[in-house]
């Protein structure tokens, strides 16, 4: 009974903590997100969007564009899932970055790394999101 109730409390313990999602995850959240957006009604091919180095984000998000779309997910589950995403136009633009953008993805890197630190978790409805999506039942509002 004392086995039991110390396995009890350690998966009650593994649940309070925020967790990384991992770019494999991303990928196939961003490649269902960008199929439900697009309007051209192609094949929706998916690629890694360029980031520039120089921003220093790691795993704290990742960015995903497809045919004229792109999606930016949050790389940890104590945050939204969907932190901006278009149905017009691509993210990559390796010559430059509007400094609105880079302010911006600064910004939810810095967020996300504080969540960390703080160890900070997700709402219910955070989770119904990262469910909905990784059950690929989500509804777009």
């Amino acid at each position: 009974m004392k086995k039991l109730f110390v396995i009890f409390l350690f998966l009650i313990s593994f649940q309070l903590f925020s967790a990384p999602i991992s770019k494999n995850v991303a990928y196939k959240i961003a490649e269902y997100y960008l199929k439900l957006i697009d309007k051209s009604g192609e094949k929706v091919f998916v690629s890694e969007a360029y980031i520039p180095k120089w921003l220093g984000i790691n795993d704290e998000l990742y960015i995903f564009e497809s045919n004229n779309a792109y999606v930016i997910i949050a790389g940890d589950d104590a945050v939204i899932p969907i932190l901006a995403y278009s149905d017009e136009g691509i993210f990559s633009n390796k010559d430059s970055l509007c400094p609105g953008v880079a302010i911006f993805l600064s910004q939810y890197k810095t967020q996300i790394i504080n969540i960390r630190q703080n160890g900070l978790t997700a709402t219910q409805e955070i989770k119904s999101q990262w469910d909905a999506l990784l059950n690929k039942n989500y509804k777009i509002r």
